[in-house]
């Protein structure tokens, strides 16, 4: 089942997402849970919250279905920003300051590994493949601002760096991104 799962087009894995069938959706998490648990342990203090905002992830995942847009990017793109910004919330939430479980994104520097993300998901390896084509300072920009979760606020001020600068810096990453999977 999994080998066939890996092998579902961009179009099949939307109409499974949209079909509000819930066997369509345990489809979905089966190819899609351990790729955005990954990322969430790179974000997250421990494995315990990252199983919990997965969780959370996919209930709004379920719930907002309908409202993915395909111009917009992937259905793991958008997942995957669902989680991350849930991440974010948890990160940010008073509950977790006050208990001291955060963590300093700033130790956790580094790429996602290829090996983190979930094997049945060629898109999101690729993705992590072609980011290491990227120029170093366009690797720790994309790092910082879609695998460690900081605003570009935030970057602009850890990295001394003009506001402007950084968005038009990611803005070209983005863009190199996106050439390079169109031509793929």
């Amino acid at each position: 089942m999994k080998s066939a799962v890996a092998k579902l087009t961009e179009a099949q894995i939307e109409l499974l997402l949209k079909s509000g069938n819930q066997k369509d959706f345990e489809v979905i998490y089966d190819r899609f849970s351990d790729a955005l648990f990954g990322v969430l342990c790179k974000i997250l203090p421990d494995e315990e919250l990252a199983e919990d905002v997965l969780q959370e992830a996919f209930v709004k995942i379920w719930h907002n279905a309908l409202k993915y847009e395909r111009s917009k990017g992937t259905v793991f793109t958008w997942m995957l920003n669902i989680a991350r910004n849930l991440a974010i919330d948890k990160l940010r939430s008073r509950q977790i300051i006050n208990s001291n479980k955060t963590i300093s994104i700033a130790d956790n520097v580094g790429m996602a590994e290829a090996s983190q993300i979930d094997q049945s998901d060629e898109r999101a390896e690729e993705v992590v493949e072609l980011i290491k084509f990227l120029s170093p300072e366009h690797q720790k920009l994309i790092n910082l601002v879609y695998i460690e979760g900081y605003t570009q606020q935030e970057v602009s001020e850890l990295l001394n760096i003009p506001l402007g600068t950084i968005k038009t810096r990611i803005r070209t990453a983005l863009q190199l991104l996106k050439t390079t999977l169109s031509g793929n």
